[in-house]
C-alpha cells in the first residue's frame, strides 16, 4: 500500500530518520478538507435561511440540497479521520493495522463521493424543472437527470465490486492485485461528471443571454449559470494528482492533497446548487446593516434574483425560453 519499503529510504540531506519520521503534512489535510465544508456550509445555511424563512418556501431542489450537504459532512469527517491512520504522515510511521483502517475508510469515502456528486448535480437540475417551465426545457432537463442517474448507478457498482471478493477493498495483503484498474473507473466517472458540468453550462447560459436586464445584472447572472465549470476545474486537478500517485514511493505522504481536491470539488458543486437561492438572505443582511444597494425598478418589474442553470424570480415565477423584456428605469 505504501509503494515503498523501509529499506528502500533515501534521507533528504540535512535531516535525521527521527526528523524524517516526525515530518507530517495533516494539519494541511485538515484544513484542506474543512475550509471548503465550511464555505459551502454558510451558502447551505443562507440558502435555507432565504426558502424557508424568508420566503417561507420549500422545493424538491432544497431537499436535494440538504442530502448533498450531509453527505459532504460525512466525506468530511472521513477525509480527517484518515489522518489518524498515517495519511499525511511517510509510509515509515504507517502501522500494518493502520493500512486496513486506511482502505476502509477510502472503501467508503469513494462510494459517498460519488453519491455527492450526483445529488449535487440532481439538485441544479431540479432547480430547473422548477424555473425553466417550457416544453423543450422540461424535456432536456429530464434527460440530463437521467444521464445522472445511468452513469452513477454503474459507477458506483464498480466501486463496490472493485475487487473479487469485493472484501480485499479493505485487505492491505490483497488490494488492488484483486481488483480491477482503479484509474479506469476514476477516468470514467470523471469523464461523465465534466461532460455533464459543461452540458449544464451549455443549457443555463444561452437562456439568460435574451433577458433584457442591465448589463452589470447580465453579467452576474451568466457568471452563476456557469458556476459548474468550477467542478470541471477542480475535476480536472484531481485527476492530475490521482496520475502521479500512480508512480508514488510514499503513498501516505504524496497523497496529502488527493482528500483536498475530493473536498474541492465535492463542496464546489454543493456551492453551485446553493448560490442561486441566497439573494435574500444577503439582502436582509444588507438591509440590517443599513447597506441596501438594490437597483431601483419601475413599478411591477420584477428582476431575477438568482440564477444556476435556471432562473429564480423573487415572486417564485417560472422563466419561459423566450422571455418578455423586463422594463428598466432608465
Amino acid at each position: 500500500m505504501s509503494h515503498g519499503t523501509v529499506h528502500d529510504i533515501i534521507l533528504p540531506p540535512g535531516l535525521t530518520r527521527a526528523e524524517y519520521d516526525a515530518q507530517t503534512r495533516v494539519p494541511l489535510m485538515l484544513a484542506g478538507s474543512i475550509t471548503p465544508f465550511l464555505v459551502a456550509t454558510i451558502f447551505v445555511v443562507a440558502r435555507f435561511w432565504s426558502r424557508q424563512i424568508l420566503k417561507g418556501s420549500w422545493a424538491q431542489d432544497d431537499i436535494w440540497v440538504f442530502i448533498s450537504w450531509i453527505g459532504s459532512l460525512v466525506h468530511t469527517l472521513l477525509n480527517c479521520s484518515i489522518t489518524f491512520y498515517g495519511i499525511g504522515r511517510h509510509f515509515t510511521v504507517q502501522l500494518p493495522q493502520d493500512a486496513v483502517r486506511v482502505l476502509v475508510i477510502s472503501y467508503a469515502t469513494r462510494l459517498l463521493y460519488q453519491c455527492i456528486l450526483a445529488t449535487t448535480k440532481i439538485a441544479i437540475l431540479t432547480l430547473y424543472l422548477r424555473i425553466f417551465t417550457d416544453a423543450r426545457s422540461q424535456c432536456m432537463v429530464y434527460g440530463m437527470i437521467s444521464f445522472v442517474v445511468l452513469y452513477t448507478i454503474p459507477c458506483l457498482l464498480l466501486l463496490i465490486f472493485e475487487c473479487t471478493p469485493f472484501y480485499d477493498s479493505w485487505n492491505p495483503y490483497k488490494f488492488p492485485q484483486t481488483c480491477i484498474n482503479l484509474t479506469i473507473q476514476v477516468y470514467m466517472s470523471a469523464g461523465f461528471n465534466i461532460f455533464l458540468d459543461l452540458l449544464m453550462v451549455a443549457f443555463a447560459v444561452p437562456r439568460v443571454l435574451p433577458l433584457k436586464l442591465p448589463r452589470l445584472q447580465k453579467t452576474g447572472l451568466i457568471a452563476i449559470a456557469s458556476l459548474s465549470s468550477l467542478v470541471v476545474i477542480s475535476s480536472v486537478v484531481r485527476l492530475i494528482r490521482i496520475s502521479t500517485l500512480n508512480t508514488s514511493k510514499d503513498l501516505p505522504w504524496d497523497s496529502y492533497d488527493f482528500t483536498t481536491w475530493s473536498s474541492i470539488e465535492v463542496n464546489i458543486g454543493l456551492f453551485c446548487a446553493t448560490a442561486p437561492a441566497i439573494k435574500p438572505a444577503v439582502r436582509a443582511m444588507k438591509d440590517a446593516l443599513r447597506m441596501n444597494s438594490s437597483p431601483t425598478t419601475s413599478q411591477g418589474a420584477s428582476f431575477p434574483t438568482s440564477m444556476s442553470g435556471g432562473l429564480e424570480l423573487e415572486d417564485g415565477g417560472a422563466f419561459n425560453e423566450t422571455p418578455p423584456a423586463v422594463p428598466v428605469e432608465q
